[in-house]
């Protein structure tokens, strides 16, 4: 299964985010290119969909991973593992970053 636009996804609470938590997860490998530009939760919403479970609950998740606290980012990112694999913007091709709106 591919979700062109995943960033539609990124919010936990949208419709749309909601329906796609109820197709049952893929097999195989999965993939975005949807950055995590403003929230840890867009990355947990992602992943709720993608791997179920791994970030637990988002309840949980926000109780563990409070945006307030320094650390959380990297404390999340040893939590999804090789889950989780991003490079900084000046990294990523000319080509292949999102034209300005």
């Amino acid at each position: 299964m591919i979700l062109d636009e995943a960033q539609f996804i990124k919010n936990p609470l949208s419709q749309t985010a909601s329906i796609v938590r109820t197709i049952p997860p893929p097999t195989g490998s999965r993939s975005t290119g949807t950055p995590i530009e403003n929230r840890l939760l867009d990355l947990w919403s992602l992943f709720a969909f993608v791997q179920p479970g791994l970030l637990g609950h988002q309840a949980a998740f926000r109780r563990q991973f409070p945006t307030e606290d320094p650390t959380s980012a990297t404390r999340l990112r040893r939590a999804c593992g090789i889950s989780c694999c991003a490079a900084p913007k000046a990294q990523v091709a000319p080509e292949c970053r999102r034209a300005p709106r």
